[in-house]
């Protein structure tokens, strides 16, 4: 199996979640700042918390795909997560705008049509924005989609992120339509396929 695996940058190593790092997920995503634009956009309890990462890493064994913690090799630091989420999108629009998506395991609604993409995305501690850390864990993740799994990601961002939307842009991703996940609407965007 090629995913879940790790991954080394000039700063970063990205390995599989674990469990341990429950209380540093937990403290993230219930940062307001951080929660923003990532599923719901509500901050999570601790129990949704460790909700996710069990699906994270059912996720793995399952599929092959999940999140990665995302360390920094200085100090061994958690700063984020960056990784290949499992999204099943529904085969036909979903109404007059959007067709519906699904990123939890089992999360696509029984006998529903639908297609799978790999979904490249990434949270980051606020303390770790504005460095570089999102943009250099992406292209790590984009690189072996592209040259290990053979597979072009996708990007699902919420329209007002305009910080992620930029980064995404920066390698040249292409629009593609518009996902209602979550109970709101996204933009989903394709990762090139090569490097730019």
């Amino acid at each position: 199996m090629t995913w879940p695996c790790t991954l080394e940058t000039e700063r970063l190593l990205l390995r599989p979640i674990t469990l341990d790092d429950l209380d540093f997920y937990v403290r993230i995503q219930a940062d307001p700042d951080v929660a923003r634009y990532i599923s719901t956009g509500a901050p999570r309890s601790r129990e949704e918390s460790a909700r996710y990462i069990e699906s994270t890493i059912a996720t793995y064994e399952r599929y092959g795909r999940g999140q990665l913690a995302v360390v920094r090799k200085t100090d061994g630091a958690l700063l984020g997560r960056c990784g290949l989420a499992r999204l099943e999108l529904m085969a036909t629009p979903d109404g007059p705008t959007a067709r519906a998506g699904w990123q939890m395991l089992g999360g696509t609604p029984l006998g529903e049509p639908n297609e799978v993409q790999d979904e490249l995305g990434y949270t980051f501690d606020r303390a770790a924005w504005g460095v570089g850390y999102a943009r250099e864990a992406s292209a790590a993740v984009w690189a072996h989609a592209r040259t290990v799994l053979g597979v072009r990601p996708v990007s699902m961002i919420h329209p007002e992120n305009v910080r992620s939307l930029a980064l995404a842009q920066s390698f040249g991703v292409e629009f593609v339509d518009s996902v209602f996940s979550f109970g709101r609407v996204f933009d989903l965007f394709r990762w090139p396929a090569h490097a730019t």
